[in-house]
């Protein structure tokens, strides 16, 4: 069973304080700029690949949407390449850290979810409530949702072998 990336979600931290105005002007040329701070305390760039940068005066910035680490590490490159003339005491290279790595993956078969729920460990299986299985491995590991469809959505990994771990597993239970 393939997987498939569908969203990650990664942190990065500038170091420095931002002064969002003049930054916005700086990250024109890396995206659509957004920020109206009546109504979101950050800045937000809209980048042409589905990405998005949330930018806040603390230097704090959160990356959505990638489909590859490698995208989000690049997108963090840019942004700092913009905002290098703006910014005094900006470093040349900041720490990205994933947070969530959320994957689809299909099974290719329908899958008997009350016999499931009865096989594996730390599920929540309600159908009246939510129409899917809720496997939760233990701490810090990712959750998974499985669908009678054979569909499958995993959330909360921090890295791919995390994702291929609990594929493997997945595949051996059902």
């Amino acid at each position: 069973m393939d997987y498939e990336i569908s969203n990650i979600v990664a942190t990065a931290n500038l170091g420095v304080e931002v002064d969002l105005n003049i930054a916005m002007e700086f990250l024109r040329t890396v995206g659509k700029v957004a920020y109206d701070r009546r109504k979101f305390p950050g800045l937000v760039v809209k980048i042409g690949s589905g990405m998005a940068v949330l930018l806040f005066r603390t230097g704090k910035m959160v990356v959505v949407g990638g489909k590859t680490v490698e995208d989000v590490k690049k997108t963090v490159k840019e942004v700092l390449r913009a905002l290098y003339p703006a910014l005094s005491g900006l470093p040349p290279t900041v720490e990205v850290q994933i947070q969530n790595i959320v994957a689809t993956a299909n099974l290719g078969r329908e899958v008997n979810l009350e016999r499931l729920s009865q096989e594996l460990p730390n599920v929540n299986y309600d159908p009246n409530q939510f129409p899917g299985l809720i496997y939760a491995p233990g701490f810090d590991k990712p959750t998974v949702l499985i669908f009678e469809t054979g569909k499958v959505v995993i959330v909360g990994a921090k890295d791919e072998q995390e994702i291929a771990s609990i594929v493997e597993e997945i595949k051996k239970s059902v």
